[in-house]
C-alpha cells in the first residue's frame, strides 16, 4: 500500500479548509441579509396562501345542491350503496382544474327543522350536478334545492349590524322588548368528531336492518317548530392524497415489522432463561450421572425464533385500498329558541354516532378538565367551525380516515327499515274550528301527546277497521263533528242509532244547531209501537219527485238501480221484472213533470204508485193520456203481451215497503223535504238512524245511496270551487253494503272531483263485496286497523307492505291502532294512535240544556211529522186521479218550457248561489192536499195474492 505524499495531504487539507471557510461566509452573508431574504419569501408566500383563499372561495360559491327523497318503499342493497359510493367520490374530484384541495369535497347534510323529520341533501361543485341527479336508488326523488336556510348566520349578521348601530347610536331598548328579543334568540351549540383509535381499525359493521340512522331519528324526533329547533349534521367527503397514504402505510408496517422483532427478541430471553433453568434443574443432572460420564456434558443452546412476517391486511386494515378510503369531516350544530333543548339534543345525537362503535369511533373533539371543557363551542374555535360550516371547506384537525363501506349508514337516506318521526308539519295538531280531521292521540318520546290531524283537503277516503268496541264508532263521530265545526257539510248513516245521543249535546251548538237535519227511522219506529205522537217524528222523501227539477233520466236510474240492487236483479235473472219496472217509473216520472209544470207538485206519483200503474188499467189508461207518444206506445203494444203472473214480482217488494207504517209514511208523500242536494250545497248536517237492517230496511237504504250517487253527480252543474266538501259516514259497512250494490264503489270511485267524500268503518274487510273493498283501498287517503283475528287484519298488513307485523295489528290493547294517512300527497306512516274520546275533544262546545231545542230545530227544518200525521201513501192514487181528471177536462198538456216556482229554498250560512233551474215548491202548494174526488172510479178488481221471487 503506498503512502500519500506531503503535497498530495497539503493541498486535500486545503480544499477541506477552503470549503469551511466559503460555507462560514455565506452562513455569515446570509445572517447579515436575513431579513432581505425572508421578506420576499414571506411576501411570496402569503401571496400564494392569499390566492389560494381565493380560488377556494371562488369553487366553493358554485357549489349545488340536491335533496334526496325517499319513498315508504326504499329499501336498498348494498350493491346500491357501492354505487352511490362511487358516484360522490366521482363528483368530489369534478371542478376546475386548478380547484385547491380543501375544495374538493362532497358535502352530506342531514337536517331535522320540523318541517321535515330528516331532510337528506348533498352539496357539491355544479359541475357535478349531473352526477348527483343521476342516484341508483330507484325509491328516491331527486331535487334540486336552494342552499339550506342557515338561521344561526342570520342572527350573527344581525347580531353584528345591531352592534355596530349601538356604538354608533346607542338607543336603550325597554325591558318588554328586551326580554321579547331575548326569547326569540337562538341558543346554539356545536360539536366536531373525529376518527379515535388505531388508524388501521375500522368501525363497526352496522346492518341496514334496522336502518342505522333510527338513533338520529329518534334524536330529532321531538324537533318543535314553535321553538325553531334545528338539528343539523354535515359530513364532508374527500379523497385522501396518495403520498400521505404511502407514507402513512409505511409507517404502520415499520412499526408492525419493529413489533414482531421485539416480540421475537423477548421469546429468544424467554427460551434463553428456559434452557438455563433446566441445566440448573436436578432431572438435568441426573441424567448426566446415569450416562455415566462417557460422554463430555454440553450446554443447551435454545433456537432462538425467527420474527413472524409481516400480515399486510391485518396491519393496514382500512389504509389497505386507496379507491375506497376517504377524509371526513363530520360536524353537528344544534339551536332552539328554548335554553337547554339544544345541548340536550346534541347530547343525544353524539350518542346516536355510538352505534359505529368499533375498533376505531367517532368521538366529540374536545376535552373536560374539572368544570373546564373545550372543543368546537369553545370561543377561540367557534369562529373557524363556523366558517367551514358555512363555506363547506375541509380542515378538519386531525386526519379522519375512514372507508366508505363503513360509513354505507350516512350514504343514503332513511330507509323502509327506519321509524321515522311524524312532525308537526306533516300531521298538524287539531284545534277547535280549524278545517283538520283528528286520527287521534300520538304519543310523543318525551311521553308528550297531542290531537294529530291531517288536511281537510287530503281527508277524502277513509276505511276504519277491526274489533268490535274498540273504538272505530267513536272515532267516526269525533271526525264528523270536527268536519260540521270547520263548516262542512256532514252525513252519518247509523244502522244502531245509539250515535245521536251521543252526539246530540255538542250538535246543540249555536254554530251547529241551525245546520241539522234529522232522520230516525228507529225512534219513529219505537213512537208509532209505543203509540207516543209526539216522539220519532220523520220528514217526507219522494224518490221519484221531480218538484225540485231534478234531470228525469238521473231520477229514474236511480229508483231503477236501488231496487234491482236490493232484490238482486239484473236483465238476465229478472228481464221482465226488470223492463216492467223501468217502463213504470219512466211512465210516472213523466207524469209527476207534468203536475209540476201544472203548478201542481201535491199531485205527483210516488214508488206505491208504480204497483197501481200495473194493476188498475182504468188508472193507467187515463195517466197515458198525458205521456208522450213514446211511452205511450210500449204501454199499448208491448205491456199487454206481458202475463199477469210477472206484475207481482214488481210489486211484492212496493208491498212489503206500504206494510211498514214508518217507510211508507217516509216514502209516500208526494212533496219531499228530505234531499240530498239541498244537504251537499247547504252544507247540512245529516243524521240517518236506521231503525234495523230487514228486507224493507235494506229497500229503503239501497233508495237512499241511490239517491246519494244521484245527487253527487247533480253536482256537475257548479263550478269546481262552488263544490263544498261533503263527507259521508257509513258506520257498521257490513250490513250496508249488502244491500246497496256497486253505488258504494261508484261513489268511491267518482264523486271525488264532486267534493263528496265516503268514510266507512266495518269490522272485517272480507265481508263486503269485492268491489267495494277494491275500490275503498284503491282511492283511500286513511286506513286504520284495530286489534283483531290474524285472518281479519292480514289484508291491512299487506295493503302496508308489511311494514307492521300482522301480530302487532292482531294484539293491538283496547282504543289503540295503526293508521297509514296521507299528508303533502305521500303516505304516512303506519303510526300508532290512541282513540280519541268525543267528551274530551269538544268539551267546549257541548251543550246539554239545548238537546231538546236541536230536537224540534232539526225537525222544523226538515218539516217533519209524527208518523200517523202523515198522510196514508195509498191516499196519492185519489191524488193522482183527481188530477188526470182536471187534466182531461182541460185537453192533453201542451208541450212547454218548465216554469219555476215562486219560493225559493231556504238560505242557509254561506250557501252558494245555484244557477240551475232548481227551486223547491211554495208552502202553499206544499201543504195542500187535494180533496177526493166524485169522479174516482170503482176499485179496481182484486189481484190474486202476489208471491215475491
Amino acid at each position: 500500500m503506498s503512502t500519500p505524499q506531503p503535497g498530495q495531504a497539503a493541498a486535500a487539507w486545503q480544499a477541506v479548509t477552503g470549503t469551511a471557510s466559503a460555507l462560514g461566509n455565506a452562513a455569515a452573508w446570509t445572517g447579515s441579509h436575513l431579513v432581505w431574504i425572508l421578506t420576499p419569501a414571506a411576501l411570496a408566500a402569503a401571496a400564494a396562501l392569499w390566492v389560494r383563499h381565493l380560488l377556494v372561495r371562488k369553487v366553493l360559491a358554485e357549489r349545488q345542491r340536491v335533496v334526496l327523497t325517499p319513498t315508504r318503499a326504499f329499501d336498498p342493497a348494498e350493491e346500491d350503496i357501492w354505487r352511490q359510493t362511487t358516484t360522490l367520490l366521482r363528483a368530489v374530484d369534478k371542478g376546475p382544474w386548478w380547484t385547491p384541495r380543501p375544495a374538493r369535497a362532497v358535502r352530506l347534510r342531514l337536517r331535522a327543522d320540523g318541517e321535515v323529520p330528516l331532510e337528506y341533501s348533498l352539496e357539491a361543485h355544479t359541475s357535478a350536478t349531473e352526477l348527483l341527479t343521476l342516484s341508483p336508488y330507484a325509491d328516491v326523488t331527486v331535487t334540486r334545492a336552494d342552499p339550506a336556510p342557515d338561521p344561526v348566520a342570520e342572527q350573527d349578521a344581525k347580531d353584528r349590524a345591531e352592534g355596530r348601530k349601538r356604538r354608533w347610536l346607542p338607543a336603550k331598548a325597554t325591558p318588554k322588548s328586551a326580554k321579547e328579543e331575548e326569547e326569540k334568540r337562538l341558543h346554539t351549540v356545536r360539536a366536531e368528531f373525529v376518527v379515535s383509535g388505531r388508524p388501521a381499525a375500522e368501525f363497526r359493521t352496522v346492518p341496514l336492518d334496522p336502518d342505522p340512522l333510527q338513533p338520529i331519528l329518534d334524536a330529532v324526533a321531538d324537533v318543535r317548530v314553535a321553538a325553531r329547533d334545528l338539528a343539523e349534521i354535515v359530513v364532508d367527503i374527500q379523497r385522501v392524497p396518495r403520498w400521505q397514504l404511502k407514507l402513512t402505510n409505511w409507517r404502520l408496517l415499520h412499526e408492525a415489522r419493529e413489533r414482531n422483532r421485539s416480540q421475537a427478541r423477548k421469546a429468544a430471553r424467554h427460551a434463553a432463561a428456559d434452557a438455563a433453568a433446566a441445566e440448573d434443574s436436578i432431572a438435568y443432572q441426573l441424567a448426566g450421572l446415569v450416562g455415566g460420564g462417557q460422554q463430555p456434558h454440553t450446554k443447551m443452546l435454545p433456537t432462538p425464533p425467527q420474527p413472524r412476517p409481516v400480515d399486510v391486511p391485518k396491519a393496514l386494515g382500512r389504509l389497505l385500498h386507496r379507491r375506497s378510503l376517504v377524509r371526513v369531516q363530520v360536524m353537528v350544530r344544534c339551536s332552539s329558541t328554548v335554553e337547554g333543548r339544544a345541548r340536550a339534543r346534541l347530547a343525544q345525537l353524539t350518542a346516536a354516532f355510538d352505534v359505529f362503535n368499533g375498533g376505531s369511533r367517532l368521538v366529540a373533539d374536545g376535552g373536560r378538565f374539572g368544570p373546564v371543557t373545550w372543543g368546537a363551542d369553545s370561543w377561540y374555535r367557534r369562529g373557524d367551525f363556523d366558517r367551514r360550516w358555512r363555506s363547506g371547506r375541509i380542515g378538519p384537525r386531525r386526519q379522519n380516515w375512514v372507508g366508505v363501506g363503513e360509513l354505507q349508514g350516512l350514504l343514503k337516506p332513511p330507509t323502509v327499515h327506519a321509524r321515522v318521526p311524524v312532525p308537526a308539519s306533516d300531521l298538524p295538531t287539531y284545534r277547535l274550528g280549524e278545517a283538520l280531521v283528528p286520527q287521534g292521540w300520538l304519543v310523543e318520546r318525551d311521553g308528550s301527546r297531542r290531537l294529530a290531524a291531517v288536511r281537510e283537503e287530503e281527508f277524502l277516503f277513509s276505511v276504519k277497521i277491526g274489533r268490535a268496541n274498540y273504538g272505530k264508532t267513536e272515532s267516526a263521530m269525533v271526525q264528523s263533528l270536527a268536519l260540521a265545526l270547520a263548516g262542512s257539510g256532514v252525513m252519518y248513516i247509523d244502522p244502531h242509532g245509539d250515535t245521536w245521543r251521543a252526539v246530540a249535546p255538542y250538535l246543540a251548538h249555536e254554530d251547529l244547531c241551525d245546520r241539522v237535519w234529522r232522520i230516525d227511522f228507529a225512534a219513529a219506529d219505537r213512537a208509532v209501537q209505543s203509540r207516543r205522537r209526539d216522539e220519532g217524528r220523520l220528514p217526507s222523501w219522494n224518490p221519484l219527485g221531480m218538484d225540485r227539477f231534478q234531470a228525469p233520466h238521473l231520477v229514474r236510474a236511480g229508483v231503477v238501480n236501488a231496487l234491482a240492487s236490493a232484490l238482486n236483479w239484473s236483465d238476465s235473472t229478472a228481464p221482465r221484472a226488470m223492463t216492467l219496472l223501468t217502463e213504470a217509473v219512466k211512465l210516472l216520472v213523466e207524469y209527476n213533470e207534468v203536475a209540476v209544470r201544472r203548478g201542481r207538485p201535491e199531485a205527483q206519483a210516488t214508488i206505491f204508485q208504480i204497483r197501481t200503474v200495473l194493476n188498475s188499467q182504468a188508472w193507467r189508461e187515463k195517466l197515458l193520456m198525458h205521456v208522450c207518444d213514446s211511452t205511450r206506445r210500449w204501454w199499448t203494444t208491448t205491456f199487454p203481451t206481458i202475463p199477469r203472473e210477472a206484475y207481482p214480482v214488481v210489486t211484492n217488494p212496493l208491498d212489503r215497503l206500504a206494510a211498514n207504517p214508518v217507510v211508507a209514511a217516509f216514502l209516500g208523500q208526494p212533496i219531499g223535504h228530505f234531499d240530498l242536494r239541498t244537504a251537499m250545497d247547504e252544507r247540512r248536517i245529516v243524521w240517518l238512524t236506521l231503525a234495523g237492517t230487514g228486507p224493507s230496511d235494506r229497500l229503503l237504504l239501497t233508495l237512499l245511496v241511490q239517491d246519494l250517487y244521484r245527487s253527487g253527480i247533480s253536482r256537475r252543474d257548479l263550478e269546481p270551487e262552488q263544490r263544498r266538501p261533503f263527507h259521508v259516514f257509513a258506520d257498521e259497512m257490513i250490513s250496508l253494503d249488502a244491500a246497496a250494490g256497486d253505488a258504494w264503489a261508484s261513489i268511491t270511485e267518482e264523486l271525488r272531483k264532486f267534493g263528496v267524500r265516503l268514510h266507512v268503518a266495518l269490522q272485517l274487510l272480507q265481508r263486503i263485496q269485492g268491489t267495494t273493498r277494491d275500490s275503498l283501498l284503491q282511492n283511500s287517503s286513511v286506513v286504520s286497523s284495530t286489534a283483531g283475528a290474524r285472518d281479519s287484519v292480514r289484508l291491512v298488513a299487506e295493503e302496508w307492505h308489511s311494514v307492521v307485523s300482522v301480530e302487532a295489528i292482531a294484539n293491538l290493547p283496547r282504543f289503540r291502532y295503526y293508521a297509514q294517512v296521507t299528508s303533502g300527497g305521500q303516505k304516512v306512516g303506519p303510526l300508532l294512535f290512541h282513540g280519541a274520546q268525543v267528551a274530551e275533544v269538544f268539551a267546549p262546545c257541548r251543550r246539554e240544556n239545548r238537546t231538546e231545542h236541536l230536537r224540534r230545530t232539526a225537525d222544523r227544518a226538515l218539516a217533519a211529522k209524527p208518523v200517523d200525521g202523515q198522510r196514508p201513501a195509498d191516499a196519492q192514487d185519489r191524488a193522482v186521479w183527481d188530477f188526470l181528471d182536471v187534466l182531461t177536462r182541460q185537453g192533453k198538456e201542451p208541450e212547454k218550457s218548465r216554469t219555476r216556482l215562486e219560493k225559493k229554498p231556504s238560505p242557509a250560512p254561506d250557501s252558494p248561489a245555484r244557477d240551475r233551474g232548481r227551486t223547491k215548491p211554495s208552502a202553499k202548494a206544499s201543504d195542500e192536499q187535494s180533496a177526493p174526488s166524485e169522479d174516482w172510479p170503482e176499485p179496481p178488481p182484486e189481484e190474486d195474492d202476489a208471491v215475491f221471487e
